[in-house]
């Protein structure tokens, strides 16, 4: 009984720790419309023991509608605050192990800002000024996805259109697609038992293979022509709903890994 009690006032201790909480000053922030063809990549690492992370996801959700939903957000469950629980995916351990692998110690939530070598802890102010800085860099790539999703088999495969602007892009890139899912509700720390987690990674294209690729294929993109990228197929889970998920497709340099370009489309295309 004693070495439960002096486990569970450690956790609270280290919850209260590194769990990142928000100056009230902070939490009204004003924005500006991007006049910028480009999406933003808002990746956040969270968990459902993680008692300020719905803060943290309240601050990505104000940023998505105030830029029109051109910031797309994918919410990455992995770290100390996500041990254990069904929301950790191979893919997402994978990120979290590249990009945040020293996490535990630096607190949650935190946001990745188009890979681009800077987690921030310091959501509010520091996640805005972060995604105000990646809509002033030019996208020289467009990207546009449709969803070919078999409802008998709950299969899906990605169709991408891929095209540079210049041909003075040089990067050696790869095509990401990622699953995601909305309205799930699941317990979430300080959020209740009926907390809705919105954006939640489920999976990429090519996590199934025998050799599972976290990553994304290389591709070669044109600035003449269009250039056309059909995915595998990809079986969904049981107890995804489908009707509740969407297909992010990121364009990455793959040397940097930062993102050149994203978009997002639900699984079941109606359009």
């Amino acid at each position: 009984m004693l070495k439960s009690k002096l486990y569970i006032y450690s956790f609270i201790i280290f919850a209260l720790c590194a769990c990142n909480s928000v100056d009230e000053s902070e939490r009204l922030l004003d924005y500006e419309p991007p006049k910028s063809d480009r999406n933003v990549l808002l990746e956040e690492f969270t968990g459902q023991y993680c008692m300020n992370c719905p803060q943290g996801s309240a601050e990505a959700k104000r940023l998505q509608e105030s830029y029109d939903h051109k910031v797309i957000v994918v919410g990455i469950h992995a770290g100390a605050f996500a041990d254990g629980t069904i929301y950790v995916t191979k893919a997402g351990e994978a990120y979290w192990k590249k990009f945040y692998s020293d996490g535990d110690g630096r607190g949650y939530p935190a946001a990745m800002i188009n890979r681009s070598g800077k987690v921030s802890t310091g959501f509010q102010q520091e996640w805005s000024s972060m995604v105000a800085s990646a809509f002033q860099i030019p996208s020289y790539v467009s990207l546009l996805m449709k969803s070919n999703y078999d409802e008998t088999d709950r299969e899906v495969s990605i169709t991408s259109i891929l095209k540079k602007s210049t041909s003075q892009m040089q990067n050696k890139t790869k095509l990401l697609l990622m699953l995601t899912e909305s309205k799930i509700y699941d317990f979430q720390s300080m959020g209740g038992a009926n907390y809705e987690h919105n954006h939640v990674l489920r999976g990429v294209i090519g996590d199934k293979d025998d050799e599972p690729n976290y990553w994304g294929e290389t591709v070669e993109i044109s600035s003449i022509e269009d250039t056309e990228v059909v995915s595998k197929l990809y079986k969904l889970d049981e107890t995804w709903k489908p009707e509740n998920m969407n297909v992010v497709g990121v364009i990455y340099d793959a040397d940097t890994y930062e993102v050149l370009q994203v978009e997002e489309i639900p699984v079941i295309d109606n359009k």
